[in-house]
This record gives C-alpha cells, structure tokens and sequence, in this order.
C-alpha cells in the first residue's frame, strides 16, 4: 500500500506550473515527509527492521550524488552564486534515498511476495492506462491547455498539442512510456494475447504524440534489440517475435504510404526533425541547431566549465548560460565524472539482476513481462536520458529508483531461497550416503 501510494503521489500530485520550480519542490518535499512519517511509524510503532543489505550499492551511489550536490553548491556560494532552489537540490537525493528504503521491503514468503509484485505492476499499469487517456484528451481536446495549465503544463505554444500527461514535459513522459510498451510486447509474445497487442499499439501511438524524435529512435532500437533479452530468447517467442515484425513493419510501411499527409500533419514536429537530420546528414560538429548538437555543446561546455581533472561536482549550474538537460552534461558538471561511472555501475548491476529474476519467474507471465519491459527500459537509459535527465526528476526518480530497490531486494531474496534449497539437498544427500 505504500509503495501504492508513493507513486500516485509522484504520479498524479498537481505541480501547478506557474509556480515555475516550486510547485516540484512541494511535490518533492511531500513526498520526502510521507516516507520519514512512515519509516518512523513503521520502525517505532509496528518495530520493522528495514534490511537494507541488498541495496549497498544504489544507495552508495545516490549518497554519493548528494554528497557532491552539497560539495557543488558549495563551490558556488564561494563563487558568490546562491539561489533558494539549491536547498531542494542538498535534499533531493537524501529523500530518494527514503523512497528506497520503503521499496526495498519485500515479503519473505516466496508466495507473498509473487502476489504484492504481480499487485504493484497491475496498480503502475493502471495508473500508466490513466496517464495516457489524459494526454489524448490534453491532445485532442482544443481548450485542455485552459485546465492543464494549473495543473501539470506550462501554457507554451510549442507543447501545447503534443502529449505530456501529468509530466508537463515530453522527454518525462515518452521515457515513462517505455515500460508499458515493451511489458505488453513481452506478453502478447509470450501469450498471443490480442488484448497485449492492442495495448502495445495504443502506447505505441501515445509516445508518438509526445514527438519526441529521441524516444522515437530508442523505441525502434528497443524493438530491434528485444529478442536478445530474457525469456524473449527462447525459441518460440524468437519465432513469433519474427512473425510480429513482419506484421508491424508491414502495418508501418501501409500507414505511411496511404496516410502520409495526415500523419505529417499530426506528427509535424518528428517530421520536421528527421527531414532535417535527412538534409544535412547526422552533424556532430557542434555548429548547427539540431537538439542533438545542442546537446552535445552542453556536454563540451561542462567539460570546459569543469575542474581541469573532473572527478568531482564543479557547481549546480543555475547560474544564467549554463544549460544541463543531457544526464552527460548535467553529471559531469554537477556531480564529476565518477558519478557517470557510478551510473553505469549501478544499470549493468541493475540488468544483472534482472537477468536472474527472469529465470527465477519465468513461468509467470505477469512478472517476466514485467522484467523484460523494466530490462529494456533501463538498457535503453543511457540513449533515452542523452535528452534529458528524466530520472532525477521527482515524478520519474520514484519510477526509476523505487523498480530498483524492488529488483535488488526480490534479487537477495530468491539468491537466499537459492543457497537454502542447495543447503538443503545437500543435508538430505549427506543423510542418504550415511545410511
């Protein structure tokens, strides 16, 4: 329930935009103040011990985060820069760190916790099926931006008819649309499920309303790379995966070809983005406009801006001409080079695991599709964050970070239940050959 109720929260809780940064900042403070509330309660009052062994390392890795947040305002207040956000800043991290604690608490019972798991990835699905119904309607609905303008979106021309959800920003939204998409491509392979299919093209479409060209082409890498992970490379889902391809790319190539204006019409903002990207080829100089470009300047930028070896957190970067949307730029600048070191460390143990987990719970539907989707989900986050930091964000860091406390502490459990079975046979086998 509390896991629940962390995310709705951190899902639907209004940011109310013309509060510009603040309305986050109450999101995040909220959220910070419910988890103490209910780790005291939990500890003091109903005396749980919260075994948080299995989470060393991400939790190394996000004290390590606000260590160097610290270390970076301080360096800036020396430069004679400081701004009130920059409390928020010193907290964020210690917060998420209290967001890990509650998901990191899992049953002991092997039965028990297959039906809270199976019970939490049915109640994010839901929420992800709400989300996207309110972006069809931000979308479709001509005077939406009249409501979401107080509640999630800031009221700008050139977001005004793409997809956004609750989000408030594409990038967020077509990030957290990934894990829909590729758990119910997982099921309908493993089931044949026409209802798994449907779902998989209606997410399909809600991310291509976000027209976010970024996600667009970590989408399809996503889909190219699929049958290499998991349970996908059985056989028989590898055969049907090839049957699928054929299907959509064949359904794709249709579309397009019988709809064309309409689709760049209703895609305009993808269209005029690869139609560039086509005419002047994938320039990495530095010198043009294109988002990738830009995003690449950012990181060049971080990289002279910085200490001339680093390792360490240079500044927040607040201060006016220093832009940090790429997780590149804003960790090398903000947290040093170790921090992007510390984030590969922790997705390659993340994927790890994961790939344990789906040979633990293979022959559950539910919870393997569920391992597949999460797998390309955090597979695919280095290319998916090149656009945005989208995880350190409040609404997508409780997805991110509270999916891998569960996938660490579910990963100790069932290597315990593993050494114990061994342990076990092995004592039977001793008895056997004394008889």
């Amino acid at each position: 329930m509390i896991k629940k109720t962390l995310l709705a929260l951190s899902l639907f809780f209004p940011v109310i935009p013309i509060l510009g940064r603040g309305g986050y900042a109450i999101l995040t403070l909220l959220i910070g103040m419910f988890s103490l509330v209910m780790i005291f309660y939990n500890v003091f009052l109903n005396k749980k011990k919260y075994d948080l062994s299995s989470q060393k390392n991400l939790l190394t890795f996000l004290i390590f985060l606000g260590a160097m947040s610290s270390l970076s305002v301080f360096f800036d207040v020396l430069n004679g820069f400081f701004a009130v956000s920059y409390f928020y800043q010193i907290c964020f991290f210690f917060i998420i760190v209290t967001i890990v604690v509650l998901f990191s608490s899992v049953s002991d019972n092997s039965c028990r916790r297959e039906y809270e798991l199976n019970s939490y990835f049915n109640f994010f699905l839901k929420c992800c099926f709400i989300i996207s119904i309110f972006s069809l309607w931000e979308v479709y609905y001509d005077k939406s931006y009249l409501i979401t303008q107080y509640l999630y979106k800031k009221d700008r021309l050139v977001i005004r008819e793409l997809a956004t959800g609750t989000f408030g920003i594409t990038y967020f939204f077509s990030y957290f649309l990934l894990i829909p998409i590729f758990y119910y491509l997982s099921l309908f392979l493993r089931k044949l499920n026409f209802k798994s299919l449907i779902m998989f093209l209606f997410y399909t479409f809600i991310l291509l309303k976000t027209q976010s060209r970024t996600m667009f082409l970590v989408y399809f890498i996503g889909i190219a790379i699929f049958p290499f992970f998991g349970t996908a490379k059985i056989i028989e889902v590898r055969f049907r995966y090839l049957l699928f391809l054929l299907f959509f790319g064949s359904l794709f190539s249709v579309c397009i070809y019988i709809y064309w204006e309409i689709l760049i019409e209703s895609f305009y903002y993808i269209y005029n983005g690869l139609d560039i990207l086509f005419q002047t080829g994938f320039d990495l100089s530095g010198n043009s406009v294109s988002s990738h470009n830009i995003r690449l300047n950012q990181i060049l930028n971080a990289l002279n801006l910085q200490f001339e070896v680093p390792l360490i957190g240079r500044g927040i970067g607040s201060e006016e001409g220093i832009a940090l949307e790429s997780i590149y730029s804003m960790y090398i600048y903000r947290y040093g080079v170790i921090s992007l070191v510390l984030f590969f460390v922790l997705l390659g143990t993340i994927l790890h695991r994961l790939s344990y987990l789906a040979r633990v719970f293979k022959h559950n539907d539910t919870i393997s599709s569920f391992i597949m989707s999460l797998t390309c989900f955090y597979f695919l986050s280095p290319l998916a964050l090149t656009s945005s930091a989208s995880h350190d964000t409040i609404r997508l860091a409780v997805v991110f970070y509270g999916f891998t406390a569960i996938i660490f502490a579910i990963y100790k459990k069932e290597k315990t239940n593993d050494r114990t079975n061994i342990i076990g046979l092995s004592n039977v086998f001793r008895v056997d050959s004394h008889k």
